[in-house]
């Protein structure tokens, strides 16, 4: 074990990305909703890349080299409806996680850009869906109650093309 950490010592785990169907739609989204800023675009004939992060990361001088980032893919031959946990809950990718300091706050803006809000932080309204996203039984079925306690003071919606994101209070 000491050998790998010796071995990996500086890395980071720089980005996600994420296939989406409309770029602007989707960089409106997480620019304006939830206030990200564009780090670099890269361009070119049938795919357009943008990664982007939160400000007190460091600029787009550090998009490669800092943890936090977003990468939003689109390129030509992304379908009108891409595949995502919430829908396909085999996809490899579960859920996009964001911490905030007023979760209440948050659920109320996302609320007014008419963004899709699964869960409320303190109710289960919505765990079905959400439970079908994460791959878990709803909570009736008895199971994964340690899961259900934690779940209880999180928030889950959806990005423009489905995603799930995890809203969690710091």
């Amino acid at each position: 074990m000491a050998e790998s950490s010796t071995f990996s010592r500086g890395w980071l785990h720089n980005q996600v990305g994420i296939r989406v169907s409309d770029l602007e739609k989707s960089l409106f989204f997480y620019e304006a909703v939830l206030g990200m800023q564009v780090l670099t675009r890269i361009s070119s004939d049938t795919l357009s890349l943008v990664l982007l992060g939160y400000p007190e990361g460091g600029g787009p001088e550090k998009a490669l080299s800092r943890e936090g980032v977003l990468e939003l893919s689109w390129s030509e031959h992304t379908q009108k409806s891409v595949t995502h946990g919430t829908q396909h809950p085999e996809c490899g990718l579960l859920k996009l996680a964001f911490s905030v300091p007023d979760l209440a706050a948050c659920i109320s803006r996302l609320k007014e850009h008419g963004v899709k809000v699964l869960k409320e932080p303190g109710t289960s309204d919505g765990v079905g869906e959400v439970a079908q996203a994460l791959g878990f039984e709803p909570p009736e079925k008895g199971r994964n109650k340690g899961i259900w306690e934690f779940i209880q003071g999180v928030a889950f919606a959806q990005d423009p093309d489905g995603y799930l994101l995890e809203l969690i209070q710091y």
